[in-house]
């Protein structure tokens, strides 16, 4: 009894209840914020009193402390575009145009114009993108100025990508900078946050969960996490081969 919320509106995030076996999940799925494809995200409900019924509402389990599942968010090159489009104005408040994003095989490749004072050059550059914890480390490379502009163009590329992190969901997105062109970004927690407690449910326990695969091509990016459930660390991750890591703690001093 104490788990149920009246909520002003029915289920206005499109949380739905399903069950497998003996686990019950709240899931959600549906594009959100114009760019971010939910295509998968389970939260486990953890057993109470009573047994979850397939027939109660979601909005029942709004006070339970979930942990995650599964979830898988996507993104294509439309969608990047549209980020693109609507992070515009942000953008070219920095000093950045006309920017075009497309997914290539292991990359998502940038380009457009860069401002400084009067000077103003073409830009280009690549993102990749790996999973670190339940982090998705967004980094450039290739950054390249065709043109002056009077600002070095490892410092353009992270002026580029600490933006576009800002705006890419909201101011809420939770980012951590570690080196010149790298940033740590959280989007499953910005996703949630964003959409569960103004609807009324409780954030999630996600201690446990962590990026399981990245991938990148085919005009798609897809980031899947797992929530391990506590049962085990998650395996060691192998030293990345990006171009530029080992230099990573010389770069983080001109940040």
């Amino acid at each position: 009894m104490g788990d149920f919320v009246v909520t002003a509106s029915s289920n206005p995030t499109g949380v739905t209840l399903s069950r497998s076996d003996d686990r019950a999940f709240l899931s959600l799925s549906g594009t959100f914020f114009g760019w971010v494809q939910v295509e998968r995200l389970e939260l486990d409900i953890p057993r109470g009193s009573e047994p979850v019924s397939a027939e109660d509402a979601p909005e029942r389990y709004q006070r339970r402390r979930c942990q995650l599942a599964a979830a898988t968010l996507a993104t294509d090159d439309s969608g990047l575009q549209a980020l693109a489009w609507r992070l515009a104005r942000e953008l070219g408040g920095v000093g950045f145009d006309d920017l075009k994003l497309r997914v290539l095989d292991g990359t998502i490749e940038i380009s457009g114009r860069v401002r400084a004072g009067e000077h103003a050059a073409e830009l280009t550059a690549r993102v990749h993108l790996e999973g670190d914890g339940r982090a998705v480390r967004v980094a450039l490379s290739d950054v390249h100025v065709f043109g002056f502009v009077g600002r070095p163009a490892p410092l353009l590329g992270h002026d580029l990508v600490s933006a576009m992190a800002r705006g890419a969901i909201a101011e809420a997105a939770t980012t951590e900078a570690g080196a010149v062109g790298e940033l740590d970004v959280y989007p499953l927690e910005t996703l949630l946050f964003l959409t569960l407690p103004p609807a009324g449910y409780r954030l999630p326990d996600l201690r446990a969960a962590r990026v399981d695969a990245v991938r990148v091509g085919g005009g798609r990016v897809e980031v899947r996490f797992v929530g391990d459930g506590g049962n085990g660390a998650p395996p060691a991750r192998p030293a990345s081969t990006r171009p530029g890591t080992a230099l990573r703690a010389g770069d983080a001093k001109l940040l």
